[in-house]
């Protein structure tokens, strides 16, 4: 399954999980949010919302308010090539 965060055509957030050219709403009061559903472990009994055409709504980041953002160094061949005897050779994690 593939699922989003967007805003409805209100111009509220939420999320959903894309079926064709479908999204079908999952948030509610309880879990507003592909984050929380995913800390607590609800999104497999999450009840199908309403419906939208894919067209019809602006797609956010998949988790749009995330706790922290990971990039790896080092993470293509020419970039490597120098390094491959230090310490990063195998790339490094920033934060």
């Amino acid at each position: 399954m593939r699922y989003v965060s967007f805003r409805r055509p209100n111009g509220t957030a939420s999320f959903g999980r894309i079926e064709g050219d479908t999204i079908v709403e999952l948030a509610n009061d309880a879990v507003p949010s592909l984050k929380a559903a995913l800390i607590e472990g609800s999104l497999a009994t999450l009840a199908d919302g309403a419906s939208f055409a894919a067209a019809d709504v602006v797609l956010l980041p998949v988790i749009p308010d995330p706790a922290k953002i990971l990039c790896v160094g080092l993470n293509y061949a020419e970039h490597v090539k120098p390094n491959l005897n230090s310490a990063f050779g195998k790339g490094i994690v920033i934060q």
